[in-house]
């Protein structure tokens, strides 16, 4: 007797399977071989429904069987076979039974838990969600499905007692040992090796062992197999560096993470029980962090997110808020998301621009809110996170902009700069803010100035400095400013005193001078600032960078810490020599003194004193002025810890031990005139009724000094000093050698002093140099009536260094038409200028002296016009100190100029920091001349000081 049972799913399956197996044979009959054509006659004659019915089955049975077959042999799909459970000692065929089953489900739960993980827009976060692979289910068998008997003899199970020792293709066996509370257990996969996407080789076997339940260790083998698919995937690397154990221990407890946040969207509450489950897996991840040290970065998004469902008392405490953001922020820290990097990749210059202005932006701060313009980066760190909104907030409503207006200051000179406020009617901002000279610290003391009325210096927290007449009151008064003392041999920081500050509506920022301490590298900090459009940037940065609102608006500009300081209290008076924050943030003129923010903690850190354009690759660095570094002295320092928070301009004064007072009587009255290198028509021909200066009263010029940096740089040799080049004439702080065929300077080599500049009021008269004929000079006629402008070769500015004499008589030195070369108005007046200003600006906020060689390139096809030939390319090498070394950075600029009917037309080019630099021997190649060792120099990154 057989009997078969089956269940009816399963039954219409094969019944349907059996007709069509028959339909096909009627349809698909070869009607043209005699035996086929006779075989269907057969059929025909002896065809009924019921053995239609009955072939039906003996098909299916067939087919059930073939399928078994296929499934032992051939099924390329991964099944759970049989994990053996030992329960102290002896085998427990139930729980055997029960792990298989509850692999597979746990199993197939973690894969759609990872499979609906929304995808992140980095690559990345994404590679820290694994790829899970296949599903795996139990192996299928036809004998579940079947119950066969013949002549009582029980075939179907006979069959299955054979199959349990039978395993198909992809099947994967275990074994779990229970002895109490601990488990130890073991799957074999179906590899004996497994190669990992990081390209280590592990052994096919997933161990576990540890406390728990049942439900615990099969926790642990199906996170196992989901760790293996994900390690092994192409994109795995990061799975498989972080190791097994490490990410299931996560992946435990972000499950619970889960299931609670759920239960909180549909329930609106966690229950007691829900937040002790809480608590415990906030334990359990913090232990996994503080003491395990684990380098999985969602371990910091999965404590932050529990933490999110903690009551509303415990969020609302200030370490609670703490911790959950500065859980975020190092989670983005570890994954290291910067689009910078995707700069290598861009096709053009262009497209690298706009990849470096998106990765560290300029953002608009208007109206006490950011204009956020699409996603990224920082539209996540800035505005998804409670605690960076609330720090941006902070910062930017306590930051402004000041300047002092007086009868006869040059626009340039009483342009707005920013200051921050840190106390009551107390704003803080760098000494060379403030611009007006007669206001600069003298000495290199703290020192007390009262700022007369006739200065009229304002503050106000605005966006942008309104469009008023200059003669209407904008925001506060500014009563008095009190230089700090700094590390340096100068003062870094200028204190002043403001009248009628509301300390509601712009409260000030709290100064702590140990915040530094908590800053690491990496960590997210942002500048508030007004940068402006800035020519020693890359024009097409500055122009993506700042958009359609332009310069001059308040702007967050954020960034990573790239460098910290050395330790210890290091006394030095350079920003560049290891004694500054430096961050990777789009800085330019205008954030001279813009407050560097900590996200972690909201507080200040520090002060902007410079900046430096790297490269293509790296983009702005912005170096920053520890606080406790700018507030040095034990008596500062304990008044500041004694009022944090409530600072005050009497109080800083009082905690200062030695201040220079300086009466309003004592400050001189700003001088009329223009401050521009450019000359009008009428002082040039003034000049020609000056009277020349004798011989003998250029006896006291010592000229240039090769030995002024740490290591002596010699003046340039080469035939072009050979040939046509008169003597070397010695000034004030420079040397001109003079080439008496083109009447122009062969170059002229200048010593700057940045701690000692000293500004003087210009001398508008140009006169000749009696030491040489007067044919070998230029002098007014070539500059009249045309669109040249008598240039200075060196630098004014540069050379008014040391005692108020010697900047009087560098002043003067500069005036000789020696030192006056022909350049149409747009280079001398923007190109040229920005190149100077830049290197001045630099070496006055870092307080280094300078070696500066400059000169035109003479070549022997320059236009001629009025009998001199006009040079049509400018260049200029700067050598300085950096940490004891030398180092060197040259410039090059081109102006065309076209000469027809004796009418002279022209234009020049911008200076770019990026496009106009030129190595040393490129500008030896041009100019002749040879600057020895100085070609060998490691490149100055043109460190430009970080003010308008």
């Amino acid at each position: 007797m057989m009997q078969i049972q089956t269940d009816r799913e399963t039954a219409v399956l094969v019944l349907l399977l059996a007709i069509a197996t028959v339909l096909v044979v009627l349809v698909f009959r070869p009607a043209d071989r005699p035996f086929a054509a006779d075989a269907w006659s057969l059929v025909a004659r002896s065809f009924s429904w019921l053995k239609l019915f009955y072939t039906a089955i003996l098909v299916a049975l067939i087919g059930m069987l073939a399928a078994e077959v296929y499934r032992i042999w051939l099924d390329p799909k991964s099944t759970m076979g049989t994990v053996t459970v030992i329960k102290d000692g002896a085998k427990d065929d139930t729980l055997t039974e029960s792990l298989a089953l509850q692999l597979v489900e746990r199993h197939s739960d973690l894969r759609w838990r990872f499979a609906n993980v929304e995808r992140s827009n980095y690559a990345s976060e994404q590679s820290l969600t694994p790829e899970t692979g296949e599903p795996i289910s139990r192996a299928e068998t036809v004998l579940s499905d079947l119950n066969i008997v013949v002549q009582e003899i029980p075939v179907t199970d006979i069959l299955a007692r054979l199959r349990t020792w039978i395993s198909p293709p992809q099947a994967i066996h275990g074994r779990v040992s229970l002895t109490g509370n601990e488990f130890r257990g073991h799957l074999d996969l179906v590899e004996t090796e497994i190669e990992l996407a990081d390209g280590q080789t592990v052994p096919g076997v997933i161990r576990v062992e540890g406390d728990g339940e049942l439900r615990d260790v099969v926790f642990e083998l199906a996170c196992g197999l989901i760790w293996v698919d994900g390690a092994r995937a192409t994109s795995g690397a990061d799975i498989a560096r972080i190791g097994r154990e490490e990410f299931c221990h996560w992946t435990k407890y972000w499950v619970e993470q889960q299931r609670l946040e759920r239960k909180l969207r549909q329930t609106g509450t966690l229950n007691d029980n829900d937040q002790t489950r809480v608590g415990v897996a906030i334990k359990a991840v913090m232990h996994a962090i503080d003491v395990n040290k684990v380098t999985y970065a969602k371990y910091w998004l999965l404590r932050a997110d529990l933490s999110r469902l903690l009551p509303d008392e415990e969020l609302r405490k200030d370490e609670t808020r703490r911790r959950i953001q500065n859980d975020y922020l190092t989670y983005l820290t570890k994954l290291r998301l910067d689009p910078k990097r995707d700069v290598g990749l861009a096709g053009s210059d262009a497209e690298a621009f706009r990849i470096l202005a998106e990765a560290r932006p300029a953002i608009p701060f208007f109206d006490g809110a950011l204009e956020l313009d699409g996603e990224g980066l920082w539209q996540r760190i800035l505005e998804d996170l409670d605690g960076s909104r609330e720090a941006v907030r902070k910062a930017g409503t306590a930051t402004g902009l000041f300047r002092f207006q007086a009868e006869g200051l040059p626009e340039f000179e009483a342009s707005p700069v920013q200051g921050l406020a840190i106390g009551e009617n107390l704003v803080v901002t760098t000494a060379y803010n403030i611009i007006p000279g007669a206001l600069r610290p003298k000495g290199d003391t703290s020192e007390l100035i009262e700022v007369p009325d006739s200065y009229k210096g304002r503050f106000a927290f605005v966006d942008i400095w309104p469009d008023v007449a200059a003669d209407e009151d904008v925001g506060l008064p500014i009563r008095r400013i009190l230089y700090v003392e700094g590390p340096g041999d100068r003062p870094e920081l200028a204190l002043l005193e403001l009248e009628g500050h509301n300390t509601e509506t712009h409260p000030p920022l709290a100064v702590n001078t140990h915040d530094t301490a908590r800053l690491a590298q990496d960590d997210f900090v942002f500048l508030v600032g007004y940068p402006e459009f800035d020519a020693r940037l890359p024009s097409e940065f500055t122009k993506l960078l700042l958009g359609e609102r332009g310069g001059g608006v308040k702007r967050i500009m954020p960034g990573r810490v790239v460098g910290l300081p050395l330790p210890g209290n290091k006394q030095t008076g350079s920003i560049l020599s290891g004694d500054s924050i430096v961050v990777d943030a789009s800085t330019s003129g205008g954030t001279g003194g813009a407050p560097l923010m900590d996200l972690r903690s909201g507080t200040l850190v520090g002060l902007n004193m410079a900046g430096s354009w790297k490269s293509l690759a790296d983009g702005k660095f912005a170096y920053v002025r520890p606080m406790e570094r700018l507030f040095p002295g034990e008596r500062v320092e304990t008044y500041m810890k004694a009022n944090f928070g409530s600072l005050a301009f009497d109080g800083l004064l009082s905690a200062l031990t030695e201040v220079d007072r300086r009466s309003v009587e004592e400050i001189a009255a700003p001088a009329v005139g223009v401050a521009t290198e450019v000359d009008s028509l009428e002082a040039i021909v003034r000049a020609a009724a000056e009277p020349i200066p004798d011989a003998d009263d250029y006896a006291s010029r010592s000229g240039y000094a090769a030995d002024f940096l740490s290591e002596p740089v010699p003046l340039p040799t080469g035939p072009a000093v050979l040939g046509s080049a008169g003597k070397l004439l010695p000034y004030q702080h420079f040397s001109i050698r003079l080439d008496s065929q083109r009447r122009v300077a062969a170059f002229a080599a200048a010593n700057i002093d940045g701690a000692q500049l000293n500004r003087q009021d210009r001398v508008s008269a140009w006169v000749l140099d009696a030491r040489v004929p007067p044919n070998w000079q230029v002098d007014s006629d070539l500059f009249r009536r045309n669109e040249l402008d008598i240039g200075h070769v060196v630098h004014l500015r540069g050379v008014q260094w040391g005692s108020d004499a010697a900047a009087q008589t560098a002043t003067l030195d500069v005036q000789h038409f020696t030192n006056a070369s022909p350049q149409h108005q747009d280079l001398n007046r923007r190109g040229w200028a920005q190149l100077e200003q830049g290197v001045l600006s630099y070496l006055e906020a870092t307080g280094q002296r300078a070696t500066v060689f400059t000169g035109p390139v003479l070549r022997d096809d320059d236009p001629i016009y009025r009998d001199v030939q006009v040079p049509r390319s400018f260049w200029k090498i700067v050598v300085t100190d950096i940490d004891g070394e030398l180092r060197a950075a040259g410039f090059l600029l081109n102006q065309e100029i076209d000469i027809d009917d004796g009418e002279l037309r022209g234009r020049a080019e911008n200076f770019d920091v990026v496009n106009s630099r030129a190595s040393i021997s490129n500008l030896e190649a041009l100019t002749g001349l040879d600057f020895g060792k100085l070609r060998e120099l490691e490149a100055l990154e043109f460190d430009v000081a970080a003010r308008k």
